[in-house]
């Protein structure tokens, strides 16, 4: 059924199927998490982010002058899920393809060397920046310093 904007409305057709796919976009978003967390509960994950500033060329510099990568990861360093500022849903999924299911403490070279081959975007390099810190935020965790977590007080 198609949804025809009331007279004078300045809404298009284009715009509420622009609208459609970004909540179809975040349903999804949400159903993968909600999977993901199923698929891990009862085991700690953590929680990483790295940021690096985006070069001129880069269409939304203007807007955020940053790109920020956050991987969720379990206690062996699997990335269990992945996110980040890209503005492009299909850059944001390419992305957390390339790294869901890779390891951060023993897959940096591959992580990199992936990304440069595959991701050709002009945010490429940043990323690999962000991930960069990221990784440093991993050496200082319980992820590679293999210490247990403490017990979490229930809710």
């Amino acid at each position: 059924m198609e949804t025809v904007p009331a007279p004078g409305h300045a809404c298009s057709l284009a715009s509420v199927h622009a609208g459609c796919c970004r909540v179809q976009a975040a349903l999804l978003d949400y159903a993968t998490a909600m999977a993901s967390a199923s698929a891990h509960e009862g085991s700690a994950t953590y929680l990483f982010s790295g940021y690096a500033r985006l070069p001129q060329d880069v269409s939304h510099q203007s807007l955020y002058k940053r790109v920020g990568v956050v991987l969720e990861v379990d206690e062996r360093g699997v990335v269990v899920g992945c996110s980040s500022t890209l503005i492009m849903d299909l850059a944001r999924d390419f992305l957390a393809r390339l790294l869901v299911g890779r390891s951060v403490l023993t897959e940096r070279e591959i992580i990199e060397a992936t990304l440069r081959q595959r991701y050709r975007g002009h945010s490429q390099g940043a990323l690999i920046s962000a991930l960069r810190k990221l990784f440093e935020a991993v050496d200082q965790s319980p992820v590679a310093l293999g210490d247990q977590p403490a017990a979490s007080p229930s809710p």
